[in-house]
């Protein structure tokens, strides 16, 4: 008899056993009872990945799966708790570091109430007006393509100018004359996008279409007469241009760009008679103001 009174304890440790068992609380209020075989929850993605369990009263059954998302906790039958609804201020925390580069928007689209671009031999210092569209290219803000178009106008040009021909001849006629320029390119931003003021530098292709007085490149008129020729000389530009903007935030949606550009004309035919003039192809410097929105 009192061998059943020694054995006791451990028959009550062997039904502890047998009847131990995992316990999964889901977020719809049911519970599962599980012996559950594995865990899977990614790192850096806290609420995502699944877990495997049999099903308690058919251990010698199929595996069953539920997504961590879906479940609250897990109390296991040693009476450790898995609690997954304290890593979502993880997942939170995670969400919003990632999306830091999302604080602004990919589009910038800006009006150029000022630019001034000149020439280093003189030839060219036309303030004008524009617009440009610039689109950001990847997640972090990084690369960009830009798109400006400015228009520029020739009213201060000074036709004297011996760059342009020998004669004292003194023009008179009048000075509207104007350029149109377009300038497609990239960008590139070494710091993330999540910066409010950040640098950037980039190249781009430039071709300039604009006219000006026939007399000012014509020199094989005699000194002191007034040439016949009276029309408009039409030219055209292309080039490389490289750029360094400084390129503000000043709200979300506020925008503002200060930069300068420096272009090197490949092909240029503003002189009717190259052989008379000195080299043409010197640098082209251009000051540009932005202000816009974003989006």
């Amino acid at each position: 008899m009192w061998i059943k009174y020694l054995l006791l304890p451990l028959y009550t440790l062997m039904a502890f056993t047998l009847h131990a068992q995992d316990k999964i609380y889901k977020k719809d209020g049911s519970i599962v009872e599980a012996k559950v075989k594995k865990v899977e929850v990614k790192v850096n993605h806290a609420g995502t990945g699944k877990v495997t369990y049999k099903r308690f009263d058919n251990q010698d059954g199929p595996d069953y799966t539920v997504a961590v998302n879906d479940i609250s906790k897990i109390v296991y039958q040693t009476g450790f708790t898995d609690n997954f609804e304290s890593k979502k201020p993880q997942a939170k925390h995670e969400d919003r570091r990632q999306s830091q580069s999302k604080k602004y928007g990919s589009n910038i689209i800006t009006l150029l109430p000022t630019t001034y671009t000149f020439a280093l031999d003189g030839t060219i210092g036309d303030p004008g007006i524009g617009v440009c569209y610039e689109r950001l290219l990847d997640d972090h803000g990084h690369f960009g393509f830009s798109l400006p178009v400015i228009y520029s106008f020739a009213q201060n040009r000074d036709y004297n100018n011996n760059l342009y021909h020998t004669s004292s001849y003194t023009y008179t006629g009048p000075n509207n004359y104007t350029s149109f320029s377009i300038m497609p390119g990239v960008k590139f931003y070494p710091a993330a996008g999540n910066g409010a003021v950040r640098y950037a530098f980039g190249a781009s292709f430039f071709a300039t279409f604009g006219r000006e007085p026939y007399d000012v490149y014509d020199s094989h008129f005699t000194a002191g007469v007034v040439p016949g020729a009276r029309g408009d000389w039409k030219y055209t530009m292309y080039g490389a241009a490289f750029s360094n903007t400084v390129n503000i935030s000043v709200t979300k949606h506020v925008y503002m760009e200060f930069g300068v550009n420096g272009c090197i004309p490949f092909a240029d035919n503003r002189f009717r008679d190259r052989a008379d003039y000195e080299n043409v192809f010197l640098p082209i410097a251009q000051f540009v103001l932005k202000t816009g929105v974003r989006l």
